[in-house]
């Protein structure tokens, strides 16, 4: 597993126990609601043809994303929001695939050509989480070093409520 530096956002797939991210609770899983768009993307290091620009929440600098976006809305069977046991007041976000998502997303994380994921929801940027280990079928998305306002608008979209 990768080193992960204090101020990336921590996305960490499924075994979420040996990670040390807990939930305060069980989260109400829902399906992503009407209208919401999200996307992840891989960014990359240099600009291509595939690829578009946008603002790393945390930093403001540019980063590249590759395209086509490597998951989207058809690929996310349920997510959820919750508050992390460790980190008090820290929002987390669970994102659940469908198989075919847990596939593209195993594949694309199993020998990464990108070192970080861009978590995009309605057009904008609100996590940029550093590939720590393949992710299959779940996924944690912290908002930690981010645009807090952004990510946690996403997370009351996201809190079933």
């Amino acid at each position: 597993m990768r080193a992960m530096a204090s101020t990336t956002p921590i996305l960490v797939a499924m075994l979420l126990a040996t990670t040390g991210c807990y939930f305060s609770s069980s989260p109400k899983l829902i399906q992503v609601p009407k209208g919401a768009v999200i996307e992840i993307y891989e960014v990359v290091p240099t600009p291509a043809n595939n690829t578009k620009p946008a603002a790393d929440p945390a930093t403001g600098k540019p980063i590249l994303l590759l395209t086509p976006p490597l998951i989207v809305i058809g690929d996310i069977d349920t997510i959820g929001f919750d508050a992390n046991r460790d980190q008090p007041g820290q929002p987390m976000l669970l994102i659940n695939l469908t198989t075919g998502g847990a596939q593209k997303m195993l594949a694309a994380t199993t020998n990464p050509t990108a070192t970080h994921l861009a978590l995009i929801v309605n057009g904008q940027v609100v996590s940029v989480p550093k590939i720590v280990t393949p992710i299959q079928g779940s996924m944690v998305v912290t908002g930690g070093g981010g645009n807090k306002a952004a990510f946690d608008n996403a997370c009351q979209m996201f809190a079933g409520k």
